[in-house]
């Protein structure tokens, strides 16, 4: 028997369930890898924008565990623009992970997942509920 679908909030974590996780001891699940394609004075620039992670989400719509003084700014499709406030910078080509703030919207735009289990290597996974679309029948669905 296959395990019921769950929520991807609960299963997954973000930035807006982050809160009930930890009272529940989870941990975050969802993770977007991004490379710094551009990095000047104060900023670089992911190549991950709004059609990568929360597309439905102001900015910031999310968080670099591993870079805490970097800000996200409004992304565009493409890329996303972060403002240094302190620390250093990741050097242009580094690979960073970002934590959405909306895992389902940003879960529905991959078909795909690598799954990383400590002591394994990655293993690719399909995304089940990833680009669903509801449609409208004018007249009754075929039979």
């Amino acid at each position: 028997m296959a395990p019921p679908d769950l929520p991807g909030t609960v299963v997954l974590s973000d930035l807006r369930s982050e809160p009930a996780a930890a009272l529940l001891d989870l941990r975050q699940a969802a993770f977007v890898l991004a490379r710094v394609v551009s990095r000047g004075r104060d900023r670089v620039t992911l190549d991950a924008g709004s059609k990568a992670i929360a597309p439905d989400r102001p900015a910031p719509n999310c968080h670099l565990p591993a870079w805490p003084g970097l800000v996200p700014l409004s992304p565009s499709e493409e890329h996303l623009p972060l403002r240094r406030e302190h620390g250093a910078l990741p050097d242009h080509g580094a690979a960073v992970l970002l934590v959405p703030d909306h895992v389902c919207t940003t879960v529905n735009l991959y078909r795909e997942c690598l799954l990383l289990r400590p002591g394994e290597g990655p293993t690719r996974a399909a995304i089940g509920a990833s680009g669903h679309r509801l449609f409208f029948f004018a007249q009754d669905p075929p039979a």
